[in-house]
């Protein structure tokens, strides 16, 4: 069972039907406003999905609601007639006890053929009565019933129809503990003068309200992808998140078959909600790494501590004086390095987030205790070593990017006097220049198992850029808050559209084979022209070294490859609320609009010019066959067996004379 932490976030469902953000950090107080508050202390432990009561005075903290009480609170909301008789106890008969004409019809019904009294004063009699009898006896207790039906035209809900003062909620309030919200409820439905005539649905709304107002309770969810989806999107700006709803990222992972051990390609524009989606699927998400690091922040206070020192700073250069320049400088002892020091990259098990500024937006993932913007404090993070972040600059034209540029060698001596601030810096620098050109490289080597796309760019110069990085078989899943983009995708990969793409490459193939083809020697994956002069020629000659992508001339008629990309579907799905009143059990009228959300998905394939795909061996049919169908094909096949078998000796006996004849001529000669 998980249980709450330490230093993390979680969301907190108000009685007022609102959800609110919180970090739970010990030995402080989580305040709810108007609810109370309550020590961060009373959580930590506990699991979630929990219901408590925020208790004030001496017992200040927590307590634990059980499931019967509330199971009884339910219950009593959708029997509005057993609330109404506890709060007035009015005077009910036999006729009126029902507010659903089934039951009422029913009693009826046996009471008439038992030949119990009646309300027409009958004679027990054990008579049979006819269907004519029956039907008109119905017809009455409907009329009755309906004559009697609690409707809301005599019900007056003003100032004057609530007897409680306002004074005495508060004195009521005062009291403290549990039971001071049920209180007031159980006091305003005894003081409302016209509680007795309110429907099922009015009272069971005004009972929900009034419980909304005044029950001082709190449910603890965890702040998961599909929880911080639904409150972004209901309180916070989904537009922000290109209003992207929990099933579509439902749809989105189920379509790029997320699972542990991939290498996934992101185009986040969310903030980082797909990412994170993406991380907690193959298991980057969560786990005691994800906590927040101490080990870190104890560094930073002793780096502060030297550098505010000066008189450790002079001890320092003291001893550094004091030892003789012919010996060597003693060798650090190797640690493991983690997070942001490891230039290695991952072979699999990771997430490359391609983004078009210089540093991406993962804002979203701050709940998680990842911090994109400051690697230095969460070295710990499974995302750490695991999250590769790549511009389309770099990616494309990593011979223009300033952040490729070595910094300028410091020898020994010379590193060796400097400052360890200083010396850290430089290490950083040209840790962080080889960390991006070996991402650089594994994501020009492609391979990926999945493209997962939610962005507000054009799609063709998007999908030219990332589906040459896709596998065989990979999957190009896409989000778009409207169908018309992803109508047009699915249009570029037409099948009129992929045969006229083919037609027209095999006919330029065709003229230029009589030409001389170009010097493989002088292709390359650099462009002369973008190279920035401060690059020095070691880094250049990597990155003359990777392989070179595949570039797409894009025109009216085929912004994509359509060879590329296999049966694309649109797909969409829609989760609504219904609200569970009596009598009024229906979608919510008053639920946020906004989007619908649409998701396509195609399979990454290789075209293959030289013939058409065909499929191969014989094909049977499953469907059985007649009877009579079955016995002429078998007698068929039993006359073809036959004349085989007669053909065979036939030849046999011709071989055979020939060869007595040539032996008999052979004798002769």
């Amino acid at each position: 069972m998980e249980v709450i932490q330490p230093h993390d976030e979680v969301l907190i469902q108000l009685p007022s039907e609102t959800t609110k953000l919180v970090k739970v950090v010990p030995d402080q107080i989580i305040g709810l406003g108007k609810f109370g508050s309550f020590p961060a202390n009373s959580l930590i432990g506990r699991p979630y999905y929990l219901t408590w009561a925020i208790l004030d005075g001496d017992n200040f903290g927590l307590e634990p609601v059980s499931i019967a009480e509330l199971n009884s609170e339910k219950l009593a909301t959708h029997a509005p007639d057993a609330a109404a008789a506890a709060a007035k106890k009015p005077k009910t008969t036999s006729t009126s006890a029902s507010d659903s004409p089934g039951i009422a019809l029913e009693d009826t019904a046996v009471g008439i053929q038992v030949g119990e009294d009646g309300e027409d004063g009958e004679e027990d009699e054990d008579v049979a009565l006819d269907a004519g009898t029956l039907e008109q006896e119905l017809e009455r207790e409907q009329r009755a019933w309906e004559k009697e039906m609690k409707t809301n035209k005599d019900i007056r809900d003003d100032q004057t129809a609530q007897s409680m003062t306002w004074q005495e909620i508060e004195r009521l309030k005062k009291t403290g503990g549990t039971g001071s919200g049920k209180e007031i409820i159980a006091r305003l439905l005894q003081s409302h003068a016209y509680i007795d005539k309110k429907t099922a649905f009015s009272l069971a709304k005004y009972t929900k309200r009034k419980s909304n107002k005044y029950l001082k309770r709190i449910r603890v969810i965890p702040a998961d992808v599909p929880n911080l989806t639904n409150f972004f999107i209901a309180e916070k700006e989904p537009l922000k998140l290109l209003e992207m709803r929990d099933e579509a990222i439902g749809l989105l992972m189920s379509w790029a078959d997320v699972r542990w051990g991939g290498r996934y390609l992101v185009i986040d524009d969310t903030g980082g909600l797909v990412v994170a989606a993406v991380a907690e699927r193959i298991g980057l998400l969560a786990g005691d790494d994800a906590r927040a690091p101490k080990r870190v922040s104890n560094a930073r206070k002793r780096k502060r501590h030297d550098d505010d020192d000066d008189g450790a700073d002079n001890e320092k250069e003291k001893e550094k004086e004091e030892i003789d320049e012919d010996e060597p400088w003693p060798a650090t002892p190797t640690k493991r390095k983690s997070g942001y020091e490891q230039t290695e990259v991952p072979a699999a098990n990771t997430i490359t987030v391609l983004h078009a500024q210089d540093q991406p937006n993962l804002s979203l993932l701050r709940p998680f205790n990842f911090d994109a913007t400051n690697l230095v404090n969460t070295t710990t993070h499974p995302l750490s070593t695991h999250l590769l972040s790549l511009s389309f600059l770099q990616l494309l034209s990593p011979e223009s990017d300033t952040t490729l540029e070595k910094p300028a060698p410091i020898p020994d001596d010379t590193l060796r006097s400097l400052k360890s601030a200083k010396r850290s810096t430089y290490h950083r620098k040209c840790r962080r220049q080889e960390r991006l050109l070996n991402m650089i490289a594994a994501t020009r080597r492609g391979g990926f198992d999945a493209a997962i796309i939610a962005t507000t760019m054009e799609l063709s110069g998007v999908i030219n850029a990332v589906v040459p990085l896709l596998r065989g078989s990979g999957q190009l899943v896409l989000y778009s808050p409207s169908v018309e983009p992803l109508a047009e995708v699915a249009d570029w990969c037409s099948t009129l559209r992929r045969s006229e793409f083919l037609r027209l490459k095999q006919e330029s193939t065709s003229s230029s084979s009589s030409m001389p083809s170009a010097d493989p020697e002088k292709i390359t994956s650099l462009d002369p022209d973008s190279i920035n002069p401060d690059i020095d020629a070691e880094t250049l000659a990597v990155l003359s070294a990777l392989p070179k992508l595949p570039v797409h001339t894009a025109d009216a008629h085929f912004p994509i490859d359509p060879t590329n990309l296999l049966a694309p579907t649109i797909h969409t799905s829609r989760v609504r609320r219904f609200q569970a009143l009596p009598g009024r059990t229906h979608p919510l009228m008053t639920s946020r609009g906004g989007s619908e959300g649409f998701v396509l998905h195609a399979t990454k394939v290789f075209p293959i010019l030289e013939g058409k795909v065909e499929a191969r061996g014989r094909f049977t049919s499953n469907r059985r066959k007649p009877a009579k169908q079955r016995e002429r094909e078998e007698q068929q096949k039993a006359e073809r067996e036959a004349s085989a078998v007669v053909t065979g000796v036939e030849s046999t006996e011709a071989t055979s004379a020939e060869a007595a004849d040539e032996m008999a001529i052979d004798h002769v000669g």
